[in-house]
């Protein structure tokens, strides 16, 4: 089957917000969704559902779970029962529910920045309080602060540590060993631990569940996964959670049903069967040409723009770009990049103090684009010379 990803998409939806939230004339770089079109047997399945033309209150089948268990073991080897499969409608309800559920007003929870943004965003609205173990950057790989983290994880009030994996915004994957020295430090320090695991299947390198490595260690966990970024549904957000105390699992669904977001769609329940079933072909050939897209930018900064670091990318379709030395801060060069030359791009201050004057780039987008963004990057950084 072939599947053509330098194809323009002339038509888009009028409420998009990639596309429709800065101008006609911007080209967007920004918010983590794919450029390309649904994959055709997800949408052959979704016109199907949306044609049997009801849309009544469903009970979820065992069709859920048994796509689920065949996506787990059959690309990360994991073996899981049905009833430690918790459905949940989103990747952060769910970790907003385990949050809330666990931990009271004032408790801390231990994030490592630079980090997804609304991590913070749904610490802050728990009236939580943020504790950051912020990464180190060793040349241009990010690794953690052990040692700092050992000393926060002691702290009576650190209830939880969420972590990122693969870590968004810098495509990181982290290794067996670092996350198994995470677990013992949870372990020695008696933390709960929540792993945003969304981006697992747009891995290029091997992708370690925390769930696999956590087994082995006397510590409360949730992992929450997803097939939404890696088969290009965002606007049907749908979720999983994995614990092996499934006994924990009523106390989230009491958390969820507290905030009336407690349903999983039926659309969206459609779209991750037919994903996990039907997807993997079109998986493969999209991690292809993002990753050929990584090598053309790589290249492409290399030769034209030096002054700019790129990070590698073991995951995600969004790059990391260490601009430290044009000497602007990442809010300054967003704005001049948008105002000036029409490109849009996430500035990395967004992911924590220590994400300034860094920027996230997607390249889940055309070739097309892709050169067409880095030739207004191009031209942004001539004009500061």
């Amino acid at each position: 089957m072939d599947f053509n990803f330098d194809e323009e998409i002339t038509e888009r939806s009028e409420d998009s917000l990639k596309w429709n939230s800065a101008g006609k004339n911007v080209l967007p770089m920004w918010v983590a969704e794919m450029d390309f079109r649904l994959p055709e047997f997800l949408k052959e399945e979704l016109i199907r559902k949306i044609s049997a033309g009801s849309f009544g209150y469903f009970k979820l089948s065992e069709e859920f779970f048994k796509a689920v268990q065949f996506w787990l073991q059959s690309h990360h080897q994991l073996d899981v029962e049905k009833d430690f499969i918790l459905p949940v409608p989103g990747v952060m309800s769910a970790v907003s529910a385990i949050i809330n559920t666990f931990t009271e007003s004032g408790d801390q929870i231990i994030i490592q920045p630079p980090v997804y943004n609304h991590f913070f965003n749904t610490i802050k609205n728990s009236e939580r309080e943020i504790v950051e173990n912020e990464l180190i950057l060793n040349g241009n790989q990010y690794e953690i602060d052990f040692k700092d983290l050992e000393t926060k994880a002691s702290d009576p009030k650190a209830k939880i540590l969420l972590i990122c994996n693969p870590q968004n915004p810098i495509g990181k994957v982290w290794r067996r060993e670092t996350l198994e020295k995470i677990a013992a430090i949870c372990e020695k320090n008696d933390v709960m631990l929540i792993s945003d695991e969304i981006h697992a299947d747009l891995s290029f390198k091997k992708y370690t569940p925390f769930y696999s490595v956590a087994t082995d260690f006397n510590i409360e966990f949730f992992t929450v996964h997803s097939p939404c970024k890696a088969f290009n549904f965002p606007g049907l957000p749908i979720g999983y959670v994995l614990s092996n105390d499934n006994l924990q699992f009523s106390a989230i669904e009491k958390m969820l049903e507290s905030r009336e977001n407690i349903s999983v769609n039926t659309l969206s329940v459609t779209a991750l069967v037919a994903s996990y079933n039907h997807g993997e072909k079109w998986l493969d050939k999209v991690k292809n040409y993002i990753h050929a897209n990584y090598l053309f930018l790589n290249n492409f900064i290399k030769n034209h723009l030096p002054q700019i670091g790129v990070l590698p990318l073991e995951a995600t379709y969004l790059v990391w770009l260490d601009c430290r030395k044009l000497n602007l801060n990442s809010d300054e060069i967003t704005e001049k990049l948008l105002k000036n030359h029409h490109l849009l791009l996430n500035s990395g201050s967004m992911y924590g103090k220590s994400g300034d004057g860094f920027l996230r780039i997607n390249i889940a987008c055309t070739r097309k684009n892709l050169e067409t963004g880095l030739s207004q990057l191009r031209e942004f950084v001539n004009d500061l010379s």
